[in-house]
Protein backbone atom coordinates (compact mmCIF):
# COMPACT_ATOMS: atom_id res chain seq x y z
CA UNK A 1 0.00 0.00 0.00
CA UNK A 2 1.22 3.48 -1.32
CA UNK A 3 2.56 5.51 2.23
CA UNK A 4 2.45 8.84 0.91
CA UNK A 5 -1.62 8.64 0.32
CA UNK A 6 -2.49 10.71 3.49
CA UNK A 7 -4.29 13.65 1.06
CA UNK A 8 -6.79 11.65 0.53
CA UNK A 9 -7.65 10.48 4.33
CA UNK A 10 -7.82 6.79 5.96
CA UNK A 11 -11.42 6.09 4.79
CA UNK A 12 -10.52 6.97 1.35
CA UNK A 13 -7.42 5.01 1.24
CA UNK A 14 -9.34 1.44 3.06
CA UNK A 15 -12.08 1.50 0.66
CA UNK A 16 -9.13 1.95 -2.24
CA UNK A 17 -7.26 -0.91 -0.78
CA UNK A 18 -10.69 -3.49 -0.27
CA UNK A 19 -11.60 -3.14 -4.07
CA UNK A 20 -7.87 -3.29 -5.69
CA UNK A 21 -7.49 -6.44 -7.60
CA UNK A 22 -3.83 -7.08 -5.77
CA UNK A 23 -4.39 -5.66 -1.79
CA UNK A 24 -8.02 -6.76 -1.22
CA UNK A 25 -6.08 -9.90 -0.19
CA UNK A 26 -3.17 -8.12 1.79
CA UNK A 27 -6.48 -6.09 3.46
CA UNK A 28 -8.60 -9.25 4.02
CA UNK A 29 -5.25 -11.10 6.17
CA UNK A 30 -5.31 -8.33 8.26
CA UNK A 31 -8.82 -7.61 9.05
CA UNK A 32 -9.26 -11.17 9.80
CA UNK A 33 -6.24 -11.68 11.99
CA UNK A 34 -6.80 -8.34 14.12
CA UNK A 35 -10.66 -9.28 14.94
CA UNK A 36 -9.53 -12.53 15.58
CA UNK A 37 -6.62 -12.08 18.18
CA UNK A 38 -7.80 -12.69 21.91
CA UNK A 39 -6.08 -9.64 23.40
CA UNK A 40 -6.69 -8.43 27.18
CA UNK A 41 -8.28 -5.41 27.84
CA UNK A 42 -7.29 -2.03 27.38
CA UNK A 43 -4.35 -3.79 25.16
CA UNK A 44 -1.50 -1.87 24.12
CA UNK A 45 0.39 -2.03 20.74
CA UNK A 46 3.54 -0.94 18.86
CA UNK A 47 3.28 -0.34 15.22
CA UNK A 48 6.68 -0.31 13.43
CA UNK A 49 7.29 2.46 10.84
CA UNK A 50 3.52 3.17 10.65
CA UNK A 51 3.30 4.96 7.04
CA UNK A 52 0.17 6.93 6.45
CA UNK A 53 -1.60 5.39 9.81
CA UNK A 54 -4.13 3.32 7.60
CA UNK A 55 -3.14 0.21 9.23
CA UNK A 56 -3.13 1.46 13.02
CA UNK A 57 -6.66 2.37 12.27
CA UNK A 58 -7.78 -0.82 11.02
CA UNK A 59 -6.33 -2.97 14.40
CA UNK A 60 -7.71 -0.14 16.57
CA UNK A 61 -11.47 -0.73 14.19
CA UNK A 62 -11.76 -4.22 14.39
CA UNK A 63 -10.29 -5.61 17.90
CA UNK A 64 -11.96 -3.61 21.08
CA UNK A 65 -9.55 -4.42 23.43
CA UNK A 66 -6.57 -2.77 22.02
CA UNK A 67 -6.70 0.60 23.74
CA UNK A 68 -3.36 2.31 23.26
CA UNK A 69 -0.67 2.48 20.73
CA UNK A 70 2.53 3.76 20.35
CA UNK A 71 3.52 4.46 16.33
CA UNK A 72 7.02 4.81 15.38
CA UNK A 73 9.07 5.65 12.11
CA UNK A 74 12.54 6.68 10.96
CA UNK A 75 10.83 9.34 9.70
CA UNK A 76 8.67 12.74 11.15
CA UNK A 77 5.20 11.60 11.79
CA UNK A 78 4.24 10.70 8.20
CA UNK A 79 0.23 10.89 9.49
CA UNK A 80 -1.79 13.77 8.42
CA UNK A 81 -3.25 15.72 10.99
CA UNK A 82 -6.96 15.35 10.15
CA UNK A 83 -6.06 11.01 10.00
CA UNK A 84 -4.43 11.96 13.88
CA UNK A 85 -7.56 13.05 15.46
CA UNK A 86 -9.56 10.22 13.59
CA UNK A 87 -7.27 7.86 15.26
CA UNK A 88 -7.75 8.87 18.20
CA UNK A 89 -11.08 8.68 18.24
CA UNK A 90 -10.71 5.34 18.14
CA UNK A 91 -7.97 4.85 21.14
CA UNK A 92 -4.91 6.71 22.43
CA UNK A 93 -2.65 7.12 19.32
CA UNK A 94 0.79 8.34 19.64
CA UNK A 95 3.91 9.12 17.81
CA UNK A 96 7.76 8.69 18.27
CA UNK A 97 10.82 9.33 15.69
CA UNK A 98 12.83 6.43 16.23
CA UNK A 99 16.70 5.68 14.42
CA UNK A 100 17.25 3.00 12.06
CA UNK A 101 17.92 -0.51 12.59
CA UNK A 102 18.16 -0.29 16.07
CA UNK A 103 16.92 -1.51 19.38
CA UNK A 104 13.31 -0.10 19.84
CA UNK A 105 12.78 2.63 22.71
CA UNK A 106 10.78 0.60 24.74
CA UNK A 107 10.91 -1.81 27.78
CA UNK A 108 10.90 -5.43 27.52
CA UNK A 109 7.39 -7.18 28.15
CA UNK A 110 5.79 -3.63 27.14
CA UNK A 111 2.87 -4.20 24.80
CA UNK A 112 0.11 -7.28 23.78
CA UNK A 113 0.93 -6.70 20.08
CA UNK A 114 3.20 -5.64 17.33
CA UNK A 115 2.18 -5.00 14.19
CA UNK A 116 4.16 -3.82 10.73
CA UNK A 117 3.02 -3.89 7.32
CA UNK A 118 6.24 -3.51 4.41
CA UNK A 119 8.87 -2.77 6.73
CA UNK A 120 10.88 -6.06 7.07
CA UNK A 121 12.32 -6.27 3.36
CA UNK A 122 13.52 -2.41 3.95
CA UNK A 123 15.71 -3.18 7.08
CA UNK A 124 19.32 -4.20 6.88
CA UNK A 125 18.57 -6.19 10.03
CA UNK A 126 15.73 -8.04 9.62
CA UNK A 127 16.59 -10.54 12.72
CA UNK A 128 16.95 -7.80 14.79
CA UNK A 129 13.78 -6.03 13.47
CA UNK A 130 12.37 -9.57 14.65
CA UNK A 131 14.00 -9.67 18.10
CA UNK A 132 13.06 -6.45 19.52
CA UNK A 133 9.27 -7.18 18.18
CA UNK A 134 9.95 -10.48 20.54
CA UNK A 135 11.71 -8.39 23.45
CA UNK A 136 8.81 -5.90 23.30
CA UNK A 137 5.99 -8.19 24.12
CA UNK A 138 4.66 -9.65 26.68
CA UNK A 139 4.40 -13.34 26.76
CA UNK A 140 1.38 -15.08 24.67
CA UNK A 141 1.69 -11.49 23.05
CA UNK A 142 1.34 -11.03 19.15
CA UNK A 143 2.65 -10.36 16.56
CA UNK A 144 1.34 -9.31 12.64
CA UNK A 145 3.62 -8.12 9.81
CA UNK A 146 3.44 -8.49 5.55
CA UNK A 147 6.11 -8.56 3.42
CA UNK A 148 6.29 -9.20 -0.48
CA UNK A 149 7.17 -12.73 -1.13
CA UNK A 150 10.75 -12.79 -3.34
CA UNK A 151 9.86 -15.76 -5.28
CA UNK A 152 6.98 -13.79 -6.97
CA UNK A 153 6.72 -13.89 -10.64
CA UNK A 154 7.81 -10.49 -11.12
CA UNK A 155 11.02 -11.32 -9.45
CA UNK A 156 11.42 -14.49 -11.46
CA UNK A 157 10.83 -12.60 -14.73
CA UNK A 158 13.75 -10.34 -13.23
CA UNK A 159 15.90 -13.26 -12.26
CA UNK A 160 15.76 -14.79 -15.53
CA UNK A 161 16.65 -11.82 -17.43
CA UNK A 162 19.40 -11.30 -14.88
CA UNK A 163 18.28 -8.15 -13.24
CA UNK A 164 17.09 -9.45 -10.06
CA UNK A 165 19.16 -7.70 -7.76
CA UNK A 166 19.41 -5.98 -4.44
CA UNK A 167 19.09 -3.89 -2.71
CA UNK A 168 16.41 -2.70 -5.39
CA UNK A 169 15.49 1.05 -5.39
CA UNK A 170 12.53 2.46 -6.90
CA UNK A 171 9.88 5.37 -6.58
CA UNK A 172 6.59 4.56 -5.02
CA UNK A 173 4.27 7.72 -5.35
CA UNK A 174 6.28 10.64 -4.12
CA UNK A 175 8.51 8.52 -2.12
CA UNK A 176 11.62 6.89 -2.99
CA UNK A 177 12.22 3.51 -1.79
CA UNK A 178 14.43 0.72 -1.42
CA UNK A 179 14.03 -2.66 -0.70
CA UNK A 180 17.32 -3.97 1.08
CA UNK A 181 16.29 -8.15 0.85
CA UNK A 182 13.37 -9.93 0.45
CA UNK A 183 12.19 -12.75 1.49
CA UNK A 184 10.50 -16.76 1.34
CA UNK A 185 7.89 -18.16 4.03
CA UNK A 186 10.59 -20.94 4.73
CA UNK A 187 13.27 -18.46 5.83
CA UNK A 188 11.25 -16.38 7.87
CA UNK A 189 9.29 -18.88 10.10
CA UNK A 190 12.51 -20.54 10.54
CA UNK A 191 13.75 -17.02 12.00
CA UNK A 192 10.60 -16.70 14.17
CA UNK A 193 11.05 -20.01 15.78
CA UNK A 194 14.52 -19.24 16.34
CA UNK A 195 13.93 -15.92 17.65
CA UNK A 196 11.12 -17.50 20.26
CA UNK A 197 7.96 -16.60 18.16
CA UNK A 198 5.33 -19.82 17.37
CA UNK A 199 4.16 -19.35 14.04
CA UNK A 200 0.47 -19.60 13.84
CA UNK A 201 -0.11 -18.66 10.31
CA UNK A 202 1.34 -17.80 6.98
CA UNK A 203 -1.10 -16.61 4.51
CA UNK A 204 0.05 -16.48 0.82
CA UNK A 205 -2.14 -13.57 -0.35
CA UNK A 206 -2.49 -12.81 -4.36
CA UNK A 207 -1.52 -15.12 -7.44
CA UNK A 208 -1.03 -12.92 -10.36
CA UNK A 209 0.62 -10.44 -12.37
CA UNK A 210 0.96 -7.64 -9.99
CA UNK A 211 2.22 -4.98 -12.59
CA UNK A 212 -0.65 -5.94 -14.91
CA UNK A 213 -2.96 -6.59 -12.17
CA UNK A 214 -4.11 -9.80 -13.26
CA UNK A 215 -5.36 -11.64 -10.70
CA UNK A 216 -5.50 -15.29 -10.79
CA UNK A 217 -6.58 -15.92 -7.17
CA UNK A 218 -6.08 -13.62 -4.00
CA UNK A 219 -5.65 -16.77 -2.08
CA UNK A 220 -3.82 -19.37 -4.07
CA UNK A 221 -4.06 -22.84 -2.24
CA UNK A 222 -2.34 -25.07 -4.36
CA UNK A 223 1.93 -25.08 -4.01
CA UNK A 224 2.18 -23.06 -7.53
CA UNK A 225 0.17 -20.22 -6.45
CA UNK A 226 1.87 -20.20 -3.27
CA UNK A 227 5.27 -20.27 -3.82
CA UNK A 228 5.02 -17.50 -6.65
CA UNK A 229 1.96 -15.78 -4.78
CA UNK A 230 2.53 -11.80 -4.16
CA UNK A 231 3.04 -11.40 -0.51
CA UNK A 232 3.35 -13.11 2.72
CA UNK A 233 1.29 -12.12 5.98
CA UNK A 234 2.24 -13.66 9.28
CA UNK A 235 0.52 -14.14 12.52
CA UNK A 236 3.10 -14.95 15.12
CA UNK A 237 2.55 -15.69 19.18
CA UNK A 238 5.67 -15.06 21.38
CA UNK A 239 6.05 -18.39 23.65
CA UNK A 240 5.12 -18.02 27.16
CA UNK A 241 8.02 -19.86 29.56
Amino acid sequence: MTKTSSDRGIGRRIGFVKSHPVWRSQYTCFVNAISSLSLPSESTAVSVSCGDGTWDFLAFAHNRNLKKMIAVDVVDCPVAEADIRLLNTKGEWSFQKIAPDNALPFSDNSCELVLHQDVIEHTTKPYLLLAENHRLLKPGGFLLFGTPNIFRPANIMKLLLGKLTFPWFFVNGAEKMTHVQEFNAVGLKLMLEEIGFDVLSINHCFFGVSFLKINIRDFPAGNLGRNLCQYLFFVAQKRTP
